[in-house]
């Protein structure tokens, strides 16, 4: 169809400020628009001649490609000067630009014809000033490259704009002349680059996000639009990079990214906690529940009586044991353990944790000994539960992974150490023979819920608790926990813990220490004790093993089984001490010890509660208790408290009062 009958192709054209005409492949004139026909001089109105030629209004012909040459070229148009004559003789000189028109199917089936006349050309220039203008001061950073060479070293930067130097840190005469490999490290990735580079071999434009580097080392996420530029000619002769920085959404990305992966991660080891804890309490629950099935029966002989209760208090210990990690576990991560700083002697920690371990250590036929190593002191500033509490977990996996006839050693020794912050330090190393760890293995046994074997038939026991809670312990006490192995050979776990202490506190060999130790590791006699106590707990069995542990101290008893009932019979007779259990019904023990306070008890109320966090500790001394117990409780324990308070060298009139 002719542009001349064409209303549409009319309507596109006559809005076209350049002078815009469509020839056809004999070169024939099919239409042109307004301006076209204002330039050349023909009708404003009504159709073209037909007969009209491209030649008919060009000049200098000659120096023009034939249409068959433009067609055939591989050149996305021509374009050059030509001389005009209009259709009043007169001549115009203007730059023209030759376009084929191509079908679907690549064929050419005409051209379009741009004429710019030279007086038209300083408003051109003036858009051209204008668009130059806006790369140069446009807040997105523009990078102008070579169009070639596209393979290493690729095409050399001609051009960047203020906000790619600012961004980058290059100067622009630092860039010009290099390649924009200049602003790749090691971490920008290879196979992005790669698409990039496929796209630019088919000059076709990308899009891209890379991982790029400032000047001064500093990594910075970019996404880039790079597209080619032609020039009059039809010829790609640059490369045009438009990026813009988007390091805080690459952050944020990998930040949600890796926390997914962290809270996945956490839940799998959840998941094999929860597997491992079922196994590891139905382990000493199945113990205990069976042999106290054992007890029950009449035909169970009476010589194994002393036996099968030995058993049931070893599965009793392990299982609290178990419960006090997770405790311990929650406390640290809730923020809320509180080192507690106590004079000490380091060697009888060390000495306490061995005693206490000999029992377990004989039944596996273990060697089990303590020495220091140099001169020690005799006392020191420690927290003295949290360390022994730390060897105890290394000393109970040390004889856990070393085999019969095996020797587990705890050294101590005094030294001087950037990792304490006064520099004065006591370094705790635990070493045994047994089968080692594989150096692999060694950093993850750190973390919580893990072991050197997660199956469930492992071969060894425990929750996976143990070794992360000595190490965030140790990170709170402000030390440090290094580990040594070789698999077959054994193990030695190095604790080193801030101690302070004056000089002349080191004591001059291993004798004075050792004595220290065998003075305070005898065995304690319960207390020989005069009064009455009450005793308050809504469990009947609790009573009964609470009174069974007080009898042999000479105290006469009575028993209440809530509050109220304490509160009735607290001032029925002379009690020398309330022994109250803080989680009852009716009234609990918070409860009654605030009444009690008020209705003036002034003797000691020793709180007995299964909360064996530390602020349940606090929130009983809040509400009037003296002191506080967790429960399952131990005799010694209880008579040590029991001699605190109503001892013969304690004052029957002192005053209680919190």
């Amino acid at each position: 169809m002719s542009m001349n009958s064409d209303p549409i192709w009319l309507t596109l054209l006559d809005g076209i400020e350049d002078a815009v005409a469509v020839i056809a492949r004999d070169g024939t004139l099919q239409g042109g628009n307004l301006s076209f026909r204002r330039l050349v001089g023909m009708p404003l109105e009504g159709s073209l001649p037909k007969s009209t030629t491209f030649g008919d209004f060009i000049e200098n012909l000659s120096s023009i490609p034939s249409l068959d040459e433009l067609a055939a070229s591989p050149k996305r148009f021509w374009a050059g000067d030509a001389t005009l004559r209009r259709t009043d003789g007169q001549e115009r000189k203007a730059s023209c630009r030759i376009e084929p028109m191509r079908s679907p199917d690549s064929a050419v089936s005409g051209f379009v014809v741009t004429l710019i006349e030279d007086t038209d050309r300083k408003a051109h220039q003036a858009r051209f000033r204008l668009f130059e203008l806006a790369v140069a001061q446009s807040l997105e950073p523009v990078l102008i490259t070579e169009a070639e060479p596209i393979d290493t070293p690729g095409p050399r930067i001609v051009y960047a704009n203020k906000s790619f130097t600012k961004v980058t840190g290059y100067s622009l005469e630092e860039v010009l002349g290099q390649t924009p490999r200049i602003l790749q490290g090691p971490k920008s990735d290879r196979n992005e680059l790669d698409r990039i580079r496929f796209a630019l071999e088919r000059w076709k434009p990308v899009r891209a996000e890379l991982l790029n580097y400032r000047k001064n080392g500093e990594e910075f996420w970019v996404e880039l639009v790079i597209f080619p530029v032609a020039d009059e000619t039809g010829w790609f002769t640059h490369w045009v990079a438009v990026q813009r920085e988007i390091t805080e959404k690459k952050m944020l990305e990998q930040g949600l990214k890796a926390a997914k992966d962290d809270a996945e991660r956490a839940n799998r080891a959840k998941t094999r906690f929860l597997a491992n804890m079922s196994h590891e309490i139905r382990t000493p629950l199945t113990a205990i529940l069976g042999y106290a099935e054992i007890l029950l029966d009449p035909d169970t002989e009476k010589p194994k009586h002393d036996e099968n209760v030995k058993s049931i208090r070893r599965n009793g210990k392990h299982l609290l044991e178990i419960v006090g990690n997770v405790l311990d576990l929650s406390k640290i991560e809730a923020g809320k353990y509180q080192p507690l700083l106590v004079s000490e002697s380091p060697f009888k920690i060390a000495h306490d944790v061995i005693e206490a371990q000999s029992v377990l250590a004989s039944e596996k036929g273990l060697r089990l000994s303590t020495r220091s190593v140099g001169p020690i002191p005799v006392s020191c500033l420690i927290d003295a539960a949290s360390v022994r509490q730390i060897l105890m977990n290394l000393v109970s996996n040390a004889i856990k992974f070393t085999g019969q006839g095996g020797h587990v050693e705890v050294q101590v020794r005094a030294e001087r150490s950037e990792v304490c912050e006064n520099g004065n330090c006591t370094t705790f190393s635990v070493i045994d023979d047994g089968c080692g760890i594989d150096p692999n293995e060694i950093d993850r046994l750190f973390e919580a819920f893990e072991q050197a074997d997660n199956t469930t038939s492992r071969k060894f026991g425990g929750a996976g608790l143990g070794l992360n809670i000595c190490r965030r312990l140790v990170e709170i006490l402000g030390g440090s926990i290094k580990v040594t192995s070789e698999p077959g050979k054994g193990s030695r776990f190095d604790v080193t813990i801030p101690c302070r202490m004056p000089p002349d506190d080191l004591a001059a060999d291993a004798q004075e220490v050792a004595v220290v130790a065998r003075a305070t590791s005898a065995r304690k006699q319960i207390p020989q004790l005069t009064g009455r106590v009450l005793i308050v707990d809504d469990s009947a069995d609790n009573r009964k093993i609470i009174g069974y542990f007080i009898t042999p101290t000479g105290l006469a008893i009575d028993m209440a089984e809530n509050g109220h009932q304490a509160i009735q019979k607290a001032f029925e007779k002379d009690y020398r001490a309330i022994l109250l259990d803080m989680q009852m019904p009716e009234v609990d023990g918070y409860t009654a010890a605030a009444e009690l306070r008020r209705l003036g008890y002034d003797r000691p109320i020793i709180a007995l509660t299964a909360h064996a966090l530390s602020e349940d500790r606090q929130r009983c001394l809040e509400v009037g208790c003296t002191d506080y117990l967790a429960k399952p409780l131990g005799m010694a324990e209880l008579h040590a408290m029991l001699a605190r308070y109503l001892g013969p060298d304690r004052d029957e009139e002192r005053t209680y009062l919190s």
